[in-house]
């Protein structure tokens, strides 16, 4: 099966991060699916390194098939669910929807090894990170905390669609803890050049750090930059 899209399947993140990324940028992909971002990633990183995450069987091996495909060597595939501890868990659904299944229900599907990416990822400073993982993605950042700690992520997309209350967890909860770690949390129109930032933001959620934000002056100047009143900065 072919799938042909006559422009980004994530018009406006995907536009972001096409023209944020340079040659020699490290690029993390958690949830990284067939490896639509992993692939647009190469493109502009050259030589930088890519590291994909992926538990679904199925999807692990169209993301191995793209990679090869392209004859892409800069690519390291981790065939694992990321969370904040290591344990044993249940992969439930299938394909892009597939999610990690909660302890408070019975699901059959794949048995995935859940791992802190902290132990994985060498000390890499990333450029960009994505992170897709229907609902999982607090257990997964908190996995990485020493990555942002250290400020070793400049950028962070995720989504806020609800899914978080699958585990139980509360968006501006979720909204809070990264902006008492300094993020700034924003939104890309690129049709109006614009990234709005806001405290509780909907939808797919660029998040910066303090480095993040001056590397957003340095490598998009032309970005016009707004604030939201209700974040009480102006």
């Amino acid at each position: 099966m072919c799938i042909i899209f006559q422009s980004y399947a994530d018009y406006d993140e995907m536009h972001f991060m096409s023209q944020w990324l340079r040659m020699g940028d490290n690029f993390l992909d958690v949830g990284a699916n067939a490896g639509l971002y992993s692939l647009l990633a190469a493109s502009r990183i050259g030589p930088g390194k890519i590291v994909a995450v992926e538990p679904h069987p199925k999807n692990l091996a169209l993301l191995r098939d793209n990679i090869e495909l392209n004859k892409l060597r800069n690519i390291e595939v981790l065939p694992m669910a990321a969370g904040s501890e290591p344990q044993m868990m249940t992969l439930a659904g299938e394909d892009a929807i597939a999610g990690l299944a909660t302890s408070d229900h019975e699901h059959t599907g794949h048995p995935v090894s859940v791992v802190r990416l902290d132990d994985y990822l060498d000390g890499l400073h990333f450029a960009f990170v994505k992170i897709d993982v229907e609902g999982f993605e607090w257990p997964a950042l908190r996995g990485m905390q020493k990555v942002l700690d250290e400020g070793r992520a400049d950028v962070i997309l995720f989504e806020l669609n609800g899914c978080l209350t699958r585990y139980g967890y509360v968006e501006s909860d979720f909204c809070d803890w990264f902006t008492d770690r300094g993020f700034r949390l924003g939104q890309y129109d690129h049709v109006q050049r614009r990234l709005t930032l806001q405290g509780q933001p909907r939808g797919n959620v660029l998040a910066f750090s303090v480095r993040g934000m001056d590397v957003l002056k340095e490598r998009l100047p032309e970005v016009e930059v707004r604030v939201k009143q209700q974040e009480g900065l102006g």
